[in-house]
C-alpha cells in the first residue's frame, strides 16, 4: 500500500494473513478441573509455530515457548475484565472536573446501547477475531455489567474464568465528535487497590495452559502487586510470553511503590507496548524510538520487544539482536545483546474513534510473536489491525474484522 509519505507498507506473507480470509471451525475443547465443554472458535493447534525461514527471509523471528504444559490457549489476559460505558459529549472535559462527572454518571442508569466491552476485553476479541485461542482470567461481577461482558465473550468463542465475582468494573468513555476520548472512571480516584485481594483472584490453570499472557499495567489498580506477579511468574515459568501494557496511568509508575512493581513486571516482561506520552511517563525520554530503546535498557528489564504505538504515524519496535539474529522467546537476544529499532508506518484511514486501537495492536502483536514472523510483517499487520479498529466507533464488538485487516494490508 502507498502512502502518501512515499513509504510502504511491508508486504505481509501469506500465511499471516490465512486467518483473515477463513472462517474458523468451532470444536469443543475442554479445560483441566472445568467440567463445562467450552466451544472454541478455532481448532487445536500444535504448540510449535513455522520455522522463520518457511515464512520469510527477514529477521528476527520468536520462538513458541516450551513446556510441559498443555497449551490450550495462545492467549490469555490478566484481569482487567472491565466494561465500558460509552458517554457522547461536545467536548471532552477537563480532568479536575472528572470526580464530580464520575458521581453523575454513576447515577445515571446506562442506555440499552451505551455498554461496551472494554479492559482486557478489547485484545481479547481482536486475538479470538485474528485465530488466537483465548481466555480471560480475573474477577468479574455477576451483576449486569458482567453478565453484559460473559455474554459477548461468549460469542466470540472466548473462555471466561472468573474465580471471583465481586461487583463488577466499569469505565465511562467519553468520546467527543472528532472521536477523541478520555476516560472517568474509579480506576483514577480510587480507594486503590479497587478490589482489594478479590482483584487477585486468577484461574491457575488457565495461565499454566496459555502461550501469552497479556496484562495491563491497570491491574495494579485493581489488585495488589504481590499476587499479580506471582501469576506472571508462575506462567512464565511454564513457558508463557508476557505481554505488558502499562496502560492510561503509566505517571503512576514514578511513585516509589508502583517504581518497584514496575521493575518487576519489566523483569518478567518478554514484550512491553506503549503509547508515545506512557513512554515518555515511563522512562522520562522523549521521542518513540528513544523511548523504546530506553526500556530495554533499563536495569533488569528482561523484555527482547518493545513497541511504541504512535496513532497514524504507524509504530516503531526495538528489540534485541542483530539485524541477522533472532529474537523474541526463546531466540538469542539477552540483556547484553545490541539493540535496533524498527519502524512501520500505518495505513491511511477516516477515523471515527481511536477507542481500543491500542488493545487490537496488542492482539496482532501477540500472533507475530508467537508465529515467529518478522518484526517488519508483525508491524505492518499490528497496525493494520488498530487502523481497521479507528475505522468503527467504540471498542469491544468494534474491534477489528479480520476483512477489514486484510483489504487494509492489500489496498
Amino acid at each position: 500500500m502507498e502512502l502518501s509519505s512515499g513509504m510502504r507498507l511491508a508486504r505481509v506473507p501469506r500465511s499471516l494473513l490465512t486467518p483473515l480470509t477463513r472462517p474458523l471451525a468451532r470444536p469443543f475443547r475442554q479445560h483441566p478441573g472445568d467440567g463445562r465443554r467450552v466451544a472454541r472458535r478455532f481448532p487445536p493447534r500444535t504448540p510449535a509455530p513455522p520455522t522463520c525461514a518457511a515464512l520469510t527471509s527477514e529477521s528476527p523471528c520468536s520462538q513458541a515457548p516450551t513446556s510441559t504444559h498443555t497449551k490450550l490457549y495462545d492467549m490469555t489476559t490478566l484481569g482487567n475484565l472491565c466494561v465500558d460505558v460509552l458517554v457522547e459529549v461536545p467536548r471532552l472535559p477537563d480532568p479536575t472536573a472528572h470526580p464530580a462527572l464520575l458521581d453523575r454518571l454513576r447515577a445515571t442508569p446506562p442506555g440499552p446501547d451505551s455498554l461496551e466491552v472494554g479492559g482486557s476485553g478489547n485484545a481479547s476479541i481482536a486475538a479470538a477475531r485474528l485465530g488466537l485461542r483465548v481466555c480471560c482470567t480475573g474477577p468479574l461481577g455477576r451483576d449486569l455489567y458482567g453478565q453484559f461482558m460473559a455474554s459477548v465473550l461468549a460469542a466470540e468463542g472466548i473462555r471466561l474464568a472468573r474465580p471471583a465475582a465481586p461487583p463488577s468494573l466499569t469505565c465511562h468513555v467519553l468520546v467527543d465528535p472528532a472521536g477523541r476520548h478520555a476516560f472517568c472512571s474509579a480506576y483514577d480516584h480510587g480507594p486503590w487497590p479497587l478490589l482489594g485481594d478479590a482483584g487477585a483472584a486468577f484461574d491457575a490453570e488457565a495461565l499454566l495452559a496459555s502461550r501469552a499472557v497479556l496484562v495491563s499495567g491497570v491491574l495494579l489498580d485493581e489488585a495488589p502487586p504481590a499476587p499479580v506477579l506471582a501469576a506472571l511468574a508462575a506462567a512464565r515459568a511454564a513457558g508463557a510470553a508476557i505481554f505488558f501494557d502499562p496502560g492510561p496511568r503509566s505517571w503512576t509508575f514514578q511513585t516509589p511503590a508502583r517504581a518497584a512493581a514496575l521493575a518487576a513486571l519489566l523483569a518478567l516482561s518478554d514484550v512491553v507496548l506503549l503509547t508515545e506520552d506512557e513512554a515518555a511517563a515511563v522512562t522520562g525520554v522523549r521521542g518513540a524510538e528513544a523511548a523504546a530503546v530506553a526500556v530495554l535498557r533499563r536495569d533488569g528489564c528482561a523484555a527482547r520487544w518493545c513497541a511504541v504505538k504512535r496513532g497514524a504515524a504507524g509504530a516503531v519496535l526495538a528489540l534485541r539482536g542483530a539485524a541477522d539474529g533472532a529474537g523474541g522467546a526463546g531466540g538469542a537476544g539477552g540483556a547484553g545483546t545490541p539493540i535496533r529499532t524498527v519502524s512501520a508506518p500505518a495505513p491511511a484511514v477516516e477515523v471515527a474513534d481511536t477507542v481500543g486501537c491500542g488493545d487490537a495492536f496488542a492482539a496482532a502483536l501477540v500472533l507475530g510473536y508467537l508465529g515467529g514472523y518478522s518484526v517488519h510483517s508483525v508491524l505492518a499487520l499490528a497496525n493494520a489491525v488498530g487502523a481497521a479498529t479507528a475505522c468503527s466507533r467504540g471498542a469491544g464488538r468494534s474491534v477489528a474484522h479480520p476483512g477489514a485487516v486484510r483489504r487494509l494490508l492489500e489496498a
